[in-house]
C-alpha cells in the first residue's frame, strides 16, 4: 500500500502514475501538483484510487473552493497528512 505524493501536474508524470497505481494505494496531490486535479477532471482520469489534497496548497494557489467538488478529492490539513504517510507502507513522490 503507498501514498504517492503528487507535487506536479506535468502530464508524462500523471500518465506514469496512472499506469504504476495498486487498487490500494491512495494519492495526495500538494504543492503545485493540486494543478493535476483541474486537468484530471478535463481528461477523464478514471480510477478508484482515493484522492487527496492538502487545503493550505489550494488555498495559496487559489483553487479551494474549485477542488472541493473535484473527482472525489478529500481535503486535508498537514496533521491528517502527516497520518496519511504514517498510515501506508511507503510512498513515492512523483516531482516535476
Amino acid at each position: 500500500m503507498t501514498l504517492h505524493l503528487v507535487l506536479t501536474s506535468q502530464t508524462t508524470a500523471l500518465k506514469q502514475l496512472e499506469r504504476m497505481l495498486a487498487p490500494a494505494d491512495s494519492l495526495v496531490f500538494i504543492g503545485d501538483g493540486v494543478y493535476a486535479l483541474q486537468l484530471l477532471t478535463s481528461n477523464n482520469w478514471s480510477h478508484q484510487n482515493r484522492c487527496y489534497f492538502r487545503t493550505t496548497d489550494a488555498r495559496q494557489r487559489g483553487l479551494a473552493d474549485s477542488l472541493q467538488d473535484n473527482i472525489g478529492a478529500i481535503a486535508i490539513d498537514d496533521k491528517q497528512w502527516v497520518e496519511l504517510c504514517l498510515s501506508h507502507s511507503r510512498t513515492l513522490s512523483w516531482k516535476p
